[in-house]
């Protein structure tokens, strides 16, 4: 280290820089600072700090005792304490848990066979059986069915064979049927007809309604959009009450 300190003056209170240079070179300071002076005596900050900190020895820490700090060996007390209770190392727990803390309670668990169960081999392979071959027995097996079916052979308690036929009884109209037994009945049933002289014609796509009959003397006519009653116009056609009015219904003449 060298000191250097600019304070050269002349005769007349100026400065100079021949007299500097001469009063440096007069006072230069070189070499490292000693500890006793105030230094480390070294030159780098891992040797400064090693020669600080005293006599070196493996596993050693900086430790305070509230006055002076010094290299020493740890000590319980700087060890704060852990609220667990471990035994063993921390590479391998050694020992037996306990079911509180997580574990077994046991090194050889063993399984308890229960009623009609079996267990073999040795942990942690081992064999659970059941030793009950008995199989159950059906007591009682019945069917019912719907007022157009009819069902025979119903409880069976032993063994048998139930058998279900159609009963005679109609399908309702609700469940898909006409409730009907003949052609002429079920086609009753299913048309919108309810009055003399009602016509069944088309509202819609596969939709039908009724058309009841039209005044006296209306003839069943168009308007482009459905068919309806009207007055029937004169015009010598040769149509008159009483002739084939029914035809000219049925047909659209």
């Amino acid at each position: 280290m060298t000191l250097s300190i600019n304070h050269s003056v002349a005769a007349d209170s100026s400065f100079t820089a021949a007299g500097a240079t001469a009063w440096n070179n007069a006072h230069s300071l070189s070499g490292t600072l000693p500890i006793d002076s105030g230094g480390t005596g070294q030159t780098t900050a891992a040797t400064a700090i090693t020669a600080l900190a005293g006599a070196q020895i493996s596993g050693r820490y900086l430790r305070s005792d509230g006055t002076n700090t010094a290299l020493a060996a740890i000590v319980a007390a700087d060890v704060p304490t852990l609220n667990q209770n471990t035994t063993g190392t921390s590479a391998n727990v050694t020992g037996t848990v306990a079911v509180a803390n997580g574990g077994t309670g046991t090194t050889t668990p063993a399984l308890v066979a229960g009623t009609n169960v079996t267990i073999t081999g040795t942990w942690p392979n081992q064999t659970i059986n059941s030793t009950n071959s008995s199989s159950g027995t059906v007591t009682s097996v019945a069917a019912s069915v719907p007022a157009f079916l009819s069902i025979t052979g119903s409880p069976i308690t032993t063994s048998g064979t139930l058998a279900i036929t159609y009963s005679g009884t109609a399908l309702p109209v609700v469940n898909g049927g006409t409730g009907q037994t003949t052609a002429s009945a079920a086609f009753n049933a299913l048309s919108p007809v309810t009055s003399t002289g009602d016509l069944i014609i088309g509202n819609g796509t596969n939709s039908a309604t009724r058309l009841g009959i039209g005044a006296n003397n209306y003839v069943l006519t168009s308007n482009g959009t459905t068919a309806t009653w009207a007055p029937a116009s004169g015009g010598g056609s040769g149509i008159t009450t009483g002739k084939s009015i029914a035809m000219a219904m049925i047909f659209g003449y």
